[in-house]
């Protein structure tokens, strides 16, 4: 039996939007002037929209979203750029994590959809906090780490940005799904790789090769770290295979990926941009669950076989 039950009364969408809202506020808050502590109460954020939209009519998703906006900016006048990269990403995600219990999606899609709406909610919101705080964020947190002289480190910036939301994500992720879990909503696991996701990782390396013939690196190395992180779901679901075959394939190309990597870079003279040539690996992985879901397919069709005889 679920916690929540969904709420199709007006009065009670209210009574329930008036709850989340605040929620959402006094997080924001915590996280605003609690920097260190409250990034650990950030990472409920996409959670309570999640349960907001799993118990309530979507159509009122656009007045909660509002007065959530309106009132974390309104407790926050002197700095509300928190409100901005953490509260306003996470309404979006909260809306993605319902959307796929509803549709019964893979938890890894989940996570990588999520990861997705939180990068690109991220890079619309930077330059308008550039224009309100008349600064720059990119070159600020450049600066903080002392990476801003490295040589092309530039064409690594939406790579690297991707790759620090996927880390950020996967708290978040981690606590919203243990939390519905609580609540019996129930995410969906598979003991195999969706085949979507295998689909986009083959779409992304491509397009890595793609865009690094073209020497469009900024974009090489942004399709480079979505890939990065499909194949390291993807990589998360073979070795639960406890297959010791499996794994010892993915170590031999994993070495034939480097080798790839190292004849290229070496022909090229140039380490550093020919890392592209690393998205070789997930090319790889890609194919070994391919092969391995045409084997479970073919083993489900004898058994079926055998039994029907």
């Amino acid at each position: 039996m679920k916690a929540f039950s969904k709420r199709e009364k007006p009065k009670e969408s209210i009574a329930l939007t008036a709850f989340m809202v605040t929620l959402n506020v006094i997080l924001n808050a915590a996280n605003t002037y609690l920097p260190f502590i409250g990034y650990f109460f950030a990472c409920f954020l996409p959670l309570i929209s999640t349960i907001y939209v799993l118990n309530t009519k979507i159509k009122y998703y656009p007045i909660y979203f509002i007065a959530t906006i309106a009132l974390a900016i309104a407790s926050t006048p002197l700095n509300f750029s928190y409100t901005l990269l953490y509260l306003l990403p996470s309404l979006f995600c909260g809306l993605m994590y319902a959307a796929c219990v509803n549709k019964k999606m893979e938890a890894e899609l989940s996570y990588f959809y999520c990861t997705v709406i939180m990068f690109l909610v991220e890079i619309i919101t930077i330059p308008l906090i550039d224009l309100i705080y008349s600064t720059n964020t990119i070159e600020n947190l450049l600066t903080i780490f002392a990476i801003n002289n490295l040589q092309y480190i530039h064409l690594f910036i939406y790579g690297i940005i991707f790759l620090a939301n996927a880390l950020k994500e996967y708290f978040a992720y981690l606590v919203t799904k243990d939390e519905l879990q609580k609540l019996s909503y129930k995410m969906e696991e598979t003991q195999y790789c969706s085949m979507h996701l295998l689909v986009m990782t083959l779409i992304f390396s491509l397009m890595t090769f793609a865009f690094g013939f073209i020497k469009l690196y900024d974009f090489a190395f942004l399709f480079f770290s979505f890939t990065i992180i499909s194949s390291i779901l993807i990589l998360y679901k073979l070795i639960s295979l406890h297959k010791t075959s499996v794994n010892l394939l993915i170590i031999g190309v994993f070495i034939v990926s480097w080798f790839i990597y190292v004849f290229y870079a070496q022909m090229q003279n140039e380490y550093i941009l020919s890392l592209i040539m690393l998205d070789v690996f997930p090319i790889f992985l890609v194919i070994i669950s391919v092969i391995k879901y045409i084997n479970r397919l073919m083993a489900l069709r004898e058994a079926g076989e055998e039994k029907a005889q």
